[in-house]
């Protein structure tokens, strides 16, 4: 217990150092990347992300400074269960997403950011509430905008994205020969990202495929965690484990 503590004390110490640094630097860009690489489960500072991003925008940051507001609110909405935050930010995240698309629709950024908080906006209202206002053909787009212009983006986020989203749909709009597919391709570009197979070992119990389930929950396990993602990839590994306590012997 005080191990975890003190590692908490001291990423948050990190945290702390980055946002000095980069206020002492004055380039806002760098301080919201840094923070990115280094966040942890609070939204403390992903708030603040988006702060310095609103604000570089509104100092003529243009595309570079909307994609990561998008980022930024996607970040809050992510570890959430508080549909208002999802509702406001996942929102927010989106309208940054269209923004920075229309300010240059040949970069994958803006397209991925968009898919991704509008899935947050999505889950928020509820997924039933959300396709039936048409947001199931709206999230499909950036999806697929995004894989056309780079599929490894994120470690294979685009891909990790749609996998994702034909994986939790409702039952009769749910295909999950589809979501494995597209989640078997961003393992590939990417193992060392553990919310991918996360999403898998989940998709592999929902359809009792014990033998699959098992042998990614492994292959997480062993496989270190992308380093700009050390935390994310901590959380997941922690929940792989928990999934994987309700394997059948």
């Amino acid at each position: 217990m005080r191990r975890t503590i003190s590692l908490l004390l001291c990423t948050t110490l990190v945290l702390v150092a980055i946002w000095a640094a980069v206020a002492q630097s004055q380039d806002p860009l760098a301080a919201i990347d840094a923070a990115y690489a280094k966040r942890n489960g609070t939204g403390q500072f992903a708030k603040q992300s988006l702060a310095l991003a609103e604000q570089a925008f509104a100092n003529g940051g243009g595309f570079e400074a909307a994609w990561r507001a998008a980022r930024a609110c996607f970040w809050i909405c992510d570890r959430s269960e508080n549909k208002k935050v999802d509702l406001e930010y996942g929102k927010k995240g989106w309208d940054w997403g269209l923004k920075a698309i229309e300010l240059n629709p040949n970069r994958v950024e803006g397209h991925y950011y968009a898919c991704i908080a509008s899935g947050e906006y999505g889950k928020g209202m509820g997924i039933a509430k959300a396709l039936f206002k048409g947001m199931g053909p709206k999230y499909e787009k950036h999806g697929n905008d995004a894989i056309a212009i780079d599929p490894t983006y994120e470690r294979g986020g685009p891909l990790r994205a749609m996998g994702r989203y034909w994986q939790v749909l409702p039952p009769l709009a749910r295909k999950l020969d589809k979501a494995e597919d597209f989640l078997k391709k961003a393992e590939k570009v990417a193992p060392c990202m553990t919310r991918t197979r996360f999403y898998l070992v989940e998709l592999y119990m929902t359809t009792d495929q014990w033998d699959k389930a098992r042998a990614t929950a492994q292959a997480a396990q062993n496989t270190a965690g992308c380093p700009e993602h050390t935390w994310e990839c901590a959380y997941f590994k922690k929940r792989i484990q928990k999934l994987s306590a309700q394997f059948p012997e």
